[in-house]
């Protein structure tokens, strides 16, 4: 029977007591992108600045309901090919790739390169090529062949990055090996994917400081405030990004204007952020209340016991 055994429990209830107890150090790693091969199964991760791109597919699971499974082989296939080359082809490297979306990494250059660039710029560059791929090649293909086409955003953050390996050894052929890139840098590229709107690219603070004036100018970015799950989200939004050699290609494919029903939805989906923006508002303003009201509270308290003290004082003068 293939089951979780005595025995098994407890080698992970050990192992749980190495990873905890055991520090975690760091490895600092500037302009090279580490050798994953090499990362030991331990506590001791890779630290490396990083700009970290995402672009995600928009509802994906409706994409597969609609063309079927056989052609869904197919425009995921392509999509992951087209993502892989633009971010090596823009000197990064790419990482986890979870189906409907994929993550590339960019290292700044060294100062002493001829011509550096910023990992941000060529995270931009690596954006500006999937728009081109996707708007002159892919979807006009994916339309003809199968009456569908791609909706997506992408995402830009920049930051720090612990590169940790997980999984386990295996016993066969088939690799329980992977890495993970812990950050904020991480979880804010991909929420910034989630919140760019089609033909949008959505970059972070931390990201736009990193450009200079000539790459904020040319990408004519504006700033931007956006809610997801509770938070706002602020950053850079950039749009219609392409290759200059774009004219030269074939006719750029035209997304279809949403109908009414559809502009009713983003219509009302924009009245529910707002509504939830005004929610938080009010939060925040009943929270201060109450610690005005705490502090007021505690100023009455300090002023009857002042008051308390001054007359036992003249009781005592009067004795």
């Amino acid at each position: 029977m293939n089951i979780l055994t005595k025995t098994d429990f407890n080698n992970l209830n050990e192992k749980f007591d190495e990873i905890i107890n055991e520090p975690v150090e760091k490895i600092i790693v500037e302009t090279t992108f580490p050798n994953l091969d090499t990362l030991n199964d331990s506590n001791t991760p890779y630290n490396i600045k990083c700009a970290i791109l995402f672009i995600d597919i928009r509802d994906s699971t409706g994409l597969v309901n609609e063309v079927g499974t056989k052609k869904a082989v197919k425009i995921y296939r392509s999509f992951m090919k087209m993502a892989v080359k633009c971010v090596r082809c823009c000197g990064g490297n790419t990482r986890q790739f979870l189906g409907d979306r994929i993550m590339g990494v960019f290292l700044d250059d060294k100062e002493s390169d001829e011509n550096p660039i910023s990992a941000v710029e060529k995270a931009l560059n690596a954006a500006k090529s999937m728009n081109t791929v996707l708007d002159y090649s892919l979807n006009p293909k994916l339309s003809k062949n199968s009456k569908k086409f791609l909706t997506y955003g992408i995402g830009i953050g920049y930051g720090p990055a612990l590169i940790t390996k997980v999984g386990m050894k295996s016993k066969g052929k088939t690799r329980e090996w992977g890495d993970v890139w812990i950050g904020n840098v991480t979880n804010y590229a991909s929420k910034y994917a989630d919140l760019a709107k089609q033909g949008e690219i959505f970059i972070g603070e931390k990201a736009y400081s990193k450009l200079n004036e000539t790459i904020k100018s040319e990408y004519d970015f504006k700033e931007e405030k956006r809610y997801k799950n509770g938070k706002y989200y602020t950053g850079y939004i950039t749009k219609n990004q392409y290759l200059d050699y774009c004219d030269e290609l074939c006719d750029k494919f035209e997304y279809p204007v949403k109908n009414t029903k559809s502009r009713k939805k983003e219509n009302d989906y924009d009245l529910l952020i707002e509504l939830n923006k005004k929610n938080d508002e009010i939060y925040s303003l009943k929270k201060d209340i109450k610690n005005l009201e705490y502090k007021l509270s505690k100023k009455s308290d300090e002023l009857n016991d002042y008051k308390l003290n001054l007359i036992k004082r003249r009781v005592e003068l009067y004795k």
